[in-house]
């Protein structure tokens, strides 16, 4: 048993600090026991019941960093004892011309992870291999939380808005 900050249902507030059974990593899944995780924007509107895109229950969080304890059948590039982070995407379809592009936060099929996935606010998150990230051994794990709403800027400014 793990436990996980959960919004049990949409509106205001409606969080939960629950016991949640640890899941299990198959296929292409990675298991990470988490070691530091942020609070976005996204998780303060969803507590604030103004965010309508979460899937309820879910455990918020998708800022993390962790080191892995389990892989899937399927996986091939990580393995047990690698420190990590990951993208926020869970699953996504493969096939539109957002996924072909690897545009993967605008497939219209997406699941993201602490939105629609059980998020990183518990002991341990499912990760798919494709959105993990190798940590190197100069970046500390708080350090690392923080890679994802930095991705953010930097794709908004540099891929996003064309800058040199």
């Amino acid at each position: 048993m793990m436990k996980g900050v959960s919004k049990q249902a949409s509106g205001y507030d409606q969080m939960a600090f629950i016991d949640l059974s640890v899941p299990e990593a198959t296929d292409d899944k990675v298991l990470i026991k988490v070691a530091y995780t942020g609070i976005c924007g996204s998780d303060i509107h969803t507590f604030k019941g103004e965010y309508k895109n979460p899937t309820t229950p879910v455990v918020l969080g998708h800022e993390f960093s962790g080191q892995v304890v389990e892989v899937g059948s399927n996986v091939t590039k990580v393995k047990v004892g690698d420190r990590v982070t990951s993208e926020t995407t869970f699953y996504v379809c493969g096939e539109c011309d957002y996924c072909k592009e690897k545009q993967y936060n605008l497939c219209p099929h997406r699941k993201g992870i602490g939105t629609q996935q059980n998020g990183s606010m518990a002991n341990y998150v499912l990760a798919r291999e494709e959105s993990i990230h190798l940590l190197p051994d100069h970046l500390s794990y708080e350090g690392a939380a923080m890679s994802e709403p930095l991705a953010c800027c930097v794709h908004a400014m540099y891929q996003k808005n064309h800058l040199e």
